[in-house]
């Protein structure tokens, strides 16, 4: 199986389509199959033997099901789920990076009984079955609204194809068919609710499997726990459906792209006075973000967090910049000094934010044509203009990357002229 990479692919697609999201569509399956390759690489060094023992069974399943052209498709859309795939690639910078090497066990010991449960799911698993002798995290089924919540005194599961068996405790022995839509109601096993909708396929969830999502890099926000702030999901996914209305309005292939492309949300706290959003390399599909009382702040964010997911896919590819991460050098957008990764993620993320209030104003949104709409506009775009001039000045492009920037630039160029007409 080559090796997947980025070659092809017009990246310079990748600011804001122009026709279809066909450039996203490509770019995430390459990602998925750049998945499927870590997954499979994995190594079983330096894991205890129960690890070892259920992870050369989930590598053996995955191949096997890759080579068979009937589940082929069944197996690449499991790895595209993105409560697996975050796992896989977390599990894969620990066992390459040196710097995260210790946390290696810890992770695989994370993604074993997840992978496994998705495995089974699908049929895909040996009939002997795969053993998983120690408790476990709450099971996602995102395809309903809940997650699994196991009896806490079982001493561990067995995964067999289209059912799980529970070992130990006052519950052992007890087969729970997990072929359904939904998980099955059982006396004493819990449905935990964890998903919400906010458009087909796309959810917001408070069922986070990131093992990364404590490590954070604003110096504003400690970590990204999972926190409704006191408020409804549906007040969450009411903000969010409307702030996706007005993108398919502004930027309809840009709004396709978000749907197909982003999966999960992850609510972390209610801010009123600012707002913080993130997302992880390892976790393509999905971004974290608090809740904000203006739609149009919630607006601003998920296309920023999208749009750093197509940069975190393409990375993961291959890299945009030679020096994208030292030296550090000062940003429009952060208080603290930034690597270059992070300046050019800035500007990719806040120029279609500047293009889209520059559409529905156009169109006539009557919330657009405000002197605080005005003030705002103008922000992002002088904001762009600053940090794309940093990345010009010092950026050291690869091929691609210097495909990527191009369409970027002209874009953050042609917003200077938009904007000279709006009087403060």
């Amino acid at each position: 199986m080559a090796k997947v990479t980025a070659e092809g692919l017009e990246v310079a697609d990748l600011t804001i389509p122009i026709n279809a999201p066909t450039t996203a569509r490509q770019l995430l399956a390459r990602h998925t199959r750049r998945t499927l390759e870590c997954v499979l690489e994995l190594p079983f060094e330096g894991l205890a033997r129960p690890h070892a023992h259920a992870l050369r069974p989930i590598a053996q399943s995955v191949r096997r099901a890759y080579k068979n052209q009937h589940t082929r498709k069944t197996i690449m859309r499991t790895l595209h789920k993105v409560h697996v795939s975050v796992l896989i690639h977390a599990c894969d910078r620990a066992a390459k990076d040196e710097t995260v090497r210790e946390e290696y066990p810890a992770r695989v010991s994370r993604l074993i009984p997840v992978l496994l449960f998705e495995l089974a799911r699908q049929r895909l698993l040996p009939d002997s079955g795969v053993p998983w002798p120690q408790l476990t995290y709450t099971l996602p089924w995102p395809d309903s609204e809940w997650g699994l919540d196991l009896p806490a005194d079982i001493k561990g599961i067995i995964f067999f194809s289209g059912n799980l068996e529970l070992v130990g405790g006052a519950y052992d022995a007890t087969k729970i068919n997990i072929t359904g839509s939904d998980p099955p109601v059982i006396p004493g096993i819990n449905r935990v609710p964890a998903y919400t909708v906010i458009s087909p396929g796309m959810v917001l969830t408070t069922l986070d499997t990131n093992p990364l999502s404590d490590f954070e890099a604003h110096p504003d926000k400690e970590g990204n726990q999972v926190d409704l702030g006191n408020k409804a999901p549906e007040e969450w996914t009411a903000s969010m459906h409307q702030a996706l209305e007005w993108i398919e309005l502004g930027l309809p292939v840009l709004a396709a792209e978000m749907k197909m492309l982003m999966q999960q949300w992850v609510p972390v706290g209610y801010e009123p006075m600012m707002h913080l959003s993130c997302s992880y390399q390892e976790a393509v599909g999905q971004a974290y973000l608090t809740l904000h009382p203006n739609p149009f702040t919630m607006m601003e964010a998920m296309v920023h967090e999208f749009q750093h997911n197509k940069v975190n896919a393409l990375w993961t590819l291959e890299p945009l910049l030679e020096n994208a991460f030292w030296p550090l050098y000062s940003s429009p957008v952060r208080p603290d000094p930034r690597p270059l990764h992070g300046v050019l993620l800035a500007a990719h993320a806040f120029v279609p934010v500047a293009e889209l209030y520059i559409k529905l104003r156009e169109a006539g949104v009557e919330r657009t044509l405000t002197p605080d709409t005005d003030r705002r506009l103008k922000t992002i775009v002088e904001g762009n203009h600053a940090g794309m001039e940093v990345v010009r000045e010092h950026g050291k492009f690869t091929t691609m990357g210097a495909r990527f920037f191009k369409q970027l630039d002209e874009m953050a160029t042609a917003h200077l002229d938009a904007i000279v007409d709006i009087k403060l």
